[in-house]
């Protein structure tokens, strides 16, 4: 389940303790990761993968284009078990799927 951040318009805490576990998460996910703003650089390269995808007639899906985006800009693959969902944005970005771990020893 998602969560929302913490006093948003969706953050819909029932519960002072409930907004309060919502507000620790986030602060530790804020601790383990670096986060990729979405800067103008950004925002162009959501324009050229979002028309080239439009281009072959796909329908795509606003947040699977914010990622491909964010990977173009980048110079990354997106790595993804869903690559179907990432297929009209393969002119401009790699898609990868994650290769399964077979059971140890």
């Amino acid at each position: 389940m998602r969560s929302p951040i913490p006093g948003s318009r969706r953050d819909t805490a029932r519960h002072p303790r409930d907004a309060a576990e919502r507000t620790r998460r986030l602060n530790e996910l804020d601790q383990r990761f670096d986060w990729v703003g979405f800067d103008i650089e950004s925002t162009r390269s959501l324009g050229m993968v979002a028309a080239g995808a439009r281009a072959t007639g796909a329908k795509i899906r606003s947040k699977d284009a914010l990622i491909a985006a964010q990977a173009h800009r980048h110079g990354a693959a997106v790595m993804t078990a869903n690559t179907d969902d990432f297929r009209p944005f393969d002119h401009d970005v790699e898609i990868v799927a994650p290769v399964p771990r077979t059971a140890g020893p």
